[in-house]
C-alpha cells in the first residue's frame, strides 16, 4: 500500500460551527504529519431562483458579492490565527464559486493538495434529496482523499 503523503490539506468552511467541528480531529493530524491547512471559504454568486415561471438564477449584486468575500476572509483570518497559535501552518482562500461541491473539488485539483478534510452536516431525509450532500459530492467526485467528520449531535 502507498504511503499517503500529508504536506498540505484543503479544510472547507462555511462559517458553521458544524464545519469547524473538523478542525478538533485535524489539529492533531496536522501537528503529527506537519501538514499545511488551507482553509477555503465558498461564496456562490447566485441567491436562488425567481418566482417565475420558467425560474431563472438571480445573481448576487457586486457590492454584496464583495461584502460577503470581505467577511469571509475575516472569518478564515481569525479561524487561522487561533490554529497559528496553536503551531500550524495556515492560508486561507476565500473563493466565488457556482456550486460548493464543484468549488471544492477545483481548488483540490488546482491546489494539488493532499486530502481534504471537512465535516458533514449529516442532513437526512427530504432534504438531502433534494440538496444533495456537499460532502457525498467531494467524496465522490474528488481524485484525492477526503476525511469526513460528523460531529456528535448536539456537540458542533
Amino acid at each position: 500500500m502507498a504511503d499517503l503523503k500529508l504536506a498540505t490539506v484543503l479544510v472547507p468552511l462555511d462559517r458553521s460551527a458544524e464545519a469547524e467541528a473538523m478542525l478538533g480531529p485535524l489539529t492533531d493530524l496536522a501537528r503529527l504529519t506537519q501538514a499545511h491547512l488551507t482553509l477555503l471559504h465558498v461564496i456562490e454568486p447566485v441567491l436562488g431562483v425567481s418566482g417565475a415561471v420558467p425560474p431563472y438564477p438571480v445573481a448576487v449584486p457586486q457590492e454584496a458579492l464583495e461584502t460577503l468575500r470581505v467577511e469571509g476572509q475575516k472569518y478564515l483570518d481569525q479561524v487561522a490565527d487561533a490554529l497559528r497559535a496553536q503551531g500550524l501552518r495556515v492560508a486561507t482562500k476565500v473563493v466565488v464559486g457556482l456550486g460548493i461541491a464543484p468549488t471544492i473539488l477545483a481548488q483540490a485539483e488546482e491546489g494539488h493538495l493532499d486530502l481534504v478534510a471537512m465535516s458533514t452536516h449529516g442532513a437526512g431525509g427530504f432534504r438531502r434529496v433534494l440538496l444533495g450532500s456537499v460532502a457525498d459530492k467531494v467524496i465522490r467526485g474528488s481524485g484525492k482523499p477526503v476525511l469526513v467528520y460528523r460531529p456528535p449531535a448536539g456537540r458542533a
